[in-house]
């Protein structure tokens, strides 16, 4: 085995240029496919590692006429800790966000969990410093004025003091005891985006609006996770979910829970954070991955049969020498085994940093993404184990061509390269399927692309130049609602009077985030008479006035808010088109009335639909708006729309704000513009992954064609000077090669056409606006593989044209 492996390394070091090309072109597979492994393995198989028994936990979301991601409330909570069988733990926590103070700046924002106490005992996670919360009465509010670090923050914010474990902080103004500080790298459980701090339910009522019991009058919006008690499997869990579910909508005097159910599911499928999305893009990008590995490891077993045929003579006098066929077969194995392990090693170094391209890909949403990326047993064993596939499938076609030696023809030299190689036909087969593999990959890429091209030029309905977007939350800065009332008209005024800003509103949404937004409220439409079960959940959002005329929203019918819409004047509503043509089909929604939160409210004006949320799959269901100064938020956003650059309205918001309270921070400040770009993310990343493995795919395809084809020239040097001493027309010669490479590229397109005919049905729910079956796409695909792929061969048939007789018949 030792004088195996010096020998390897001696042929190895014999042909530098082959051993970069193999060891680079196989690192380049596997480096692809160990970097979507990693990014399974983040959200699949160990999402949590200082969790107990992450891949456990269950997620529990709601759902109504079919669609699932509603949030759940603590009656529900209570509701199955009291009922349900089949959970051996109940807990629940939701993303919070919160003002930390200290000294005289401004509060800094940071994003807190707020969970319930048995929180952490759930997780089974062990604090770094101090404690964890003990179980309480999560109503008992104020019981427990305690807040747990996050060991980030505590590095940054708090220079890793070890007394930090009984200091006072001020959170949203409150004074909280610092009991402990959660282990390192444990950022809490919520699908990918990381929180700084934790709060005990009991704090809401102190660090929030301050209203009585938020988390049943408020209907404060959780995320419950459960753990099975043993012997229950999921399937048994759901079912006796369901039930529950069906008989607490049953008990409940409102549309809302018409066709209303809850729903579970694993840590990659949870309805929060990220790792849903991820979920469902692993699948594509591992097919995409393999795909390529299929043309890295076909490429390179073609490179080490054309370099073991140019052994042939070598080994034919080995084996007359005495060496077992067996012997020699080792031999080739070994060498790619060396070829392997270095592949191996250089592809898993290249993943450590691939893998952290996830943070690129992500979209900006002024939150911080965690993932647990680093090497664990999982992805070493899936690297170990890619290795031996590598060798098993490279060192195979060297070793088979071996064992079909034949001593005598071999040591003629000479006899085969006239008639020429008895593998080409083989070989010019393998190229026609990595070219069909790789038509797949770019067909898919073509239509993901022209999908993120509608999506992006789709008119959203509103303009998005010079606008800029902030938020405020006044409950964090302790206002109550008279106060922030006051706050919200004088900022609006002084806005209003800001040299370049042309108008300016107030909103608890901005269209296209994707966070806020789509909360629903029980409407009663007068004169509409609702069908058995038929919910009448509606989207209600709340702005002030002028927001239609700031986002350029044309109003179809009435008219905007004014400034004499506030509490103190009759409730009065504005509804999209969705809204009226459903509500009021004849026509007359102008001036009818809905019920809203027990009050009436008179339909004063009609807005034009825009896109809500997401321009891929937003169809203009039903909104209604509430006047920002009758239906009290205290969190919001600013729109500010200027005459000027955008970016000479960001010093004078700041200093408006500042006017009127010089310590309320204000977050996400932005244009309108990168405002709904984060909403894209959905058709862009996959769009931009799946580009960039058709580019390596066809990188790949290509260097194999070019390498294949200039080997055969090689290989039939002799032929070619024959054909040109005989009289040939080297134009003739050049032909040859180019029609060897035509009908390569032919059998390529032939069956990449067959396999996507079955390939764009895996993607079909990724489309907008496009046919799985796009002809432009399909064209495309085909265009650039036939001028790449004639690229590829132009070079060989070139060579091969220029062919002296004299000097390559010479030996003969």
């Amino acid at each position: 085995m030792r004088q195996d492996l010096q020998y390897a390394l001696r042929q190895l070091q014999r042909s530098p240029g082959f051993a970069v090309v193999a060891v680079l072109t196989l690192a380049l597979g596997i480096a692809a496919i160990t970097t979507v492994f990693t990014w399974a393995n983040a959200v699949l198989f160990n999402p949590w590692p200082q969790v107990r028994s992450a891949s456990e936990i269950r997620s529990l979301d709601a759902g109504i006429h079919g669609d699932r991601g509603f949030t759940l409330h603590y009656t529900q909570l209570q509701y199955l800790r009291q009922h349900h069988t089949g959970f051996s733990e109940l807990a629940a926590h939701e993303m919070f966000p919160v003002d930390l103070s200290g000294g005289d700046s401004r509060p800094q924002r940071y994003w807190s969990g707020i969970v319930a106490s048995n929180y952490f005992q759930f997780l089974g996670v062990r604090p770094y410093l101090g404690r964890f919360f003990a179980p309480h009465d999560d109503r008992a509010y104020g019981s427990a004025s305690e807040v747990v670090l996050s060991y980030d923050l505590w590095r940054s914010r708090f220079q890793s003091d070890p007394g930090i474990v009984g200091r006072t902080i001020t959170v949203n103004r409150q004074p909280l005891a610092v009991i402990g500080v959660a282990p390192e790298h444990f950022t809490g459980i919520y699908g990918g985006l990381a929180q700084s701090l934790w709060l005990p339910f009991s704090e809401l009522q102190a660090v929030s609006t301050g209203k009585p019991d938020p988390l049943i009058n408020g209907k404060f919006g959780l995320e419950i996770v459960s753990r099975l008690r043993p012997g229950v499997t999921d399937d048994q869990a759901s079912a006796e979910l369901h039930a529950l579910a069906h008989q607490f909508a049953a008990e409940q005097n409102s549309s809302y829970y018409n066709q209303w159910d809850m729903f579970m599911s694993d840590p990659a499928h949870m309805s929060r954070g990220f790792f849903g999305t991820l979920a469902q893009i692993v699948p594509l990008l591992l097919g995409a991955a393999v795909l390529l590995l299929v043309l890295v490891y076909t490429n390179v077993g073609v490179l080490l049969v054309q370099r073991s045929s140019r052994r042939v003579r070598e080994m034919a006098i080995r084996s007359s020498l005495g060496a077992t066929r067996a012997r020699l077969v080792r031999q080739l194995v070994t060498e790619t085994a060396v070829i392997a392990l270095l592949a191996g090693l250089a592809g898993w170094l290249a993943s450590l940093l691939l893998s952290r391209t996830l943070y690129v890909l992500l979209p900006a949403t002024g939150l911080s993404f965690v993932f647990n990326l680093q090497p664990d047993v999982r992805i070493l064993a899936f690297l170990l184990g890619m290795t031996v596939v590598t060798v098993l499938a490279c060192g195979l076609f060297p070793a088979r061509q071996v064992l079909q030696i034949s001593q005598v023809s071999a040591l003629h030299d000479g006899a085969v390269s006239v008639v020429g190689s008895r593998t080409r036909k083989r070989r010019n087969v393998m190229f026609s399927i990595q070219l069909a593999l790789c038509f797949v990959v770019l067909l898919v890429s073509g239509l993901l692309v022209r999908t993120f091209w509608k999506v992006v030029h789709r008119d959203p309905g509103f303009s998005v130049q010079n606008v800029v977007v902030a938020s405020l939350d006044l409950s964090r800065a302790g206002y109550n609602e008279e106060k922030s009332f006051a706050f919200q008209r004088s900022l609006l005024e002084k806005l209003r009077t800001v040299p370049g800003v042309g108008s300016a509103s107030l909103t608890s949404y901005v269209p296209m985030g994707l966070s806020g937004g789509g909360n629903v409220r029980d409407v009663g439409v007068e004169g509409y008479q609702p069908a058995k079960a038929e919910s009448m959940s509606i989207v209600v959002d709340s702005v002030a006035p002028d927001f239609f005329k700031t986002m350029l929203v044309p109003i179809l019918q009435g008219r905007e808010f004014t400034d004499r819409d506030t509490d103190n004047a009759p409730c009065v509503a504005i509804v999209n088109e969705g809204m009226a043509r459903k509500y009021w089909p004849k026509g007359d929604a102008l001036g009818g009335h809905i019920e809203v939160n027990k009050n009436s409210c008179e339909v004063v004006g009609i807005n034009r639909n825009y896109i809500y949320r997401n321009a891929s799959w937003d169809t203009g269901d039903p909104v209604v708006y509430l006047s920002l100064f009758q239906d009290y938020q205290s969190w919001f956003n600013l729109v500010l729309r200027g005459s000027a650059p955008n970016q000479n309205l960001l010093p004078a918001l700041d200093a408006t704000v500042a006017s009127l309270d010089s310590t309320l921070p204000i977050n996400d400040i932005e244009t309108l513009r990168d405002h709904i770009a984060t909403s894209y993310y959905d058709t862009r990343t996959p769009a931009q992954l799946i580009s960039v493995y058709g580019i390596c795919s066809l990188l790949v395809a290509t260097l194999g064609i070019y390498a294949g084809l200039a080997y055969s020239v090689v290989e039939r040097t002799k032929e070619f000077a024959l054909r040109v001493a005989l009289g040939a027309d080297r134009g003739r010669i050049f032909g040859m090669v180019l029609s060897e490479t035509t009908r390569i590229v032919s059998g390529g397109i032939l069956l990449g056409a067959l396999g996507a005919f079955f390939a764009v049905r895996l993607v079909k729910s990724l489309l907008y606006g496009v046919s799985p079956f796009d002809p432009i796409s399909g064209l495309g695909a085909v265009i650039v593989l036939v001028s790449t792929a004639v690229f590829a061969g132009w070079l060989p048939a070139r060579r091969a044209a220029l062919v002296e007789p004299m000097q390559a018949l010479r030996s003969e």
